[in-house]
């Protein structure tokens, strides 16, 4: 039988590679295909991709939803006291991902893009990552850099979709969470807590 350690080792495992494989294939490998078929990142379009593609396409929101949720989550345990303002962040977060995953499956069902996804990403693509990443600091059971890191993926989330369109800021978006899930799987980038 696992001990407590072994089953949180195993549990931060899984959360580090759901972030990771989304971060791949929802982040960079929908992006190509958005660059492959431009309709999918386009509202005027979007009516005009084959039903299965646009289904497809609101499938890896909810892949993104769930391992960018699960890589911040994982984040968050390790690197975070994990008192309760960190919990109700990531409360909101799992909100935020449950609504953006939600609109694009209605998306997908009814052909037309509706903006109002991004008020699910605002929470769990830019808000929680600043919150966590700012709490990471003051916890010190990760390195600066990693906490750093954090915070700037939900900066560049706020910004990236607009001046690089929904194909290259998809893939910049996977590689900037690529690292988040990256620091939950390997314990060996983490500190000792410090003592109270």
């Amino acid at each position: 039988m696992a001990t407590d350690s072994q089953q949180t080792s195993i549990r931060n495992e899984a959360l580090g590679v759901a972030c990771i494989l989304a971060a791949l294939i929802s982040g960079t490998g929908a992006g190509l295909w958005v660059l492959a078929e431009p309709g999918l990142g386009d509202p005027s379009r979007f009516a005009t991709v084959p039903t299965v593609q646009r289904w497809a396409y609101a499938s890896l929101s909810l892949v993104k939803s769930i391992g960018f949720f699960a890589g911040l989550f994982g984040f968050a345990r390790v690197a975070t006291r994990f008192g309760a303002a960190i919990k109700t962040f990531l409360a909101l977060a799992a909100l935020g991902a449950a609504w953006f995953a939600g609109v694009w499956l209605y998306c997908a069902a009814t052909g037309q893009i509706t903006r109002v996804y991004v008020l699910g990403g605002l929470w769990y693509q830019w808000i929680a990552p600043i919150a966590v990443g700012i709490a990471a600091f003051g916890a010190g059971r990760v390195s600066r850099f990693q906490s750093a890191w954090t915070v700037a993926v939900g900066l560049i989330n706020a910004v990236i979709f607009g001046p690089l369109g929904p194909a290259v800021a998809q893939i910049v978006q996977g590689v900037v969470w690529l690292p988040i899930g990256w620091f939950v799987l390997n314990p060996s980038l983490r500190r000792a807590p410090p003592s109270s």
